[in-house]
């Protein structure tokens, strides 16, 4: 993990992760939070949105990814992968780079590796930095190993 991608990720207030994306987004997060409680959960309905849901932000029919894939490859992202390496040194080096930019820069590249559109997936890009700069990017970080270690010690049926 870069500690210069830590401070410049936990210098904004978590908050305002969720605050990326335009009005209407932010209200649909708002109202799935109001009755799932859990951000992660809040995460994994948005990939199961409808297109008629997901029109008015141009995601027709996207293919549907796995949250963990999508939480795999933000880790990935946040750990410096190699293939993340310019769009890591672009959030790294631009001091005065703004959250949108931030969000829009891992989106795409992450839609990408999933295979689906970075436009559909930057609300959970948000939702997990916000969840992440929450409990610091660091035990975020922690806490997906240890989830790893759990599900890899589980007996197979």
């Amino acid at each position: 993990m870069n500690e210069k991608l830590v401070s410049v990720l936990e210098k904004y207030d978590p908050e305002s992760w969720l605050k990326t994306m335009p009005a209407y987004k932010q209200q649909m997060v708002a109202d799935m939070y109001a009755t799932l409680g859990d951000y992660e959960k809040v995460a994994q309905e948005w990939l199961c949105v409808k297109s008629s849901n997901t029109a008015p932000f141009g995601a027709s029919s996207p293919q549907t990814p796995k949250l963990d894939l999508i939480l795999d490859e933000l880790e990935a992202f946040l750990r410096g992968d190699s293939k993340y390496k310019t769009e890591f040194a672009t959030i790294v080096a631009d001091k005065n780079i703004v959250q949108y930019s931030i969000v829009a820069l891992i989106s795409e590249k992450i839609a990408s590796t999933v295979g689906t559109a970075a436009v559909f997936i930057s609300p959970i890009i948000g939702i997990i930095l916000f969840t992440a700069v929450k409990m610091g990017i660091n035990a975020w970080l922690k806490s997906r190993e240890e989830k790893r270690s759990l599900d890899n010690n589980l007996p197979k049926l």
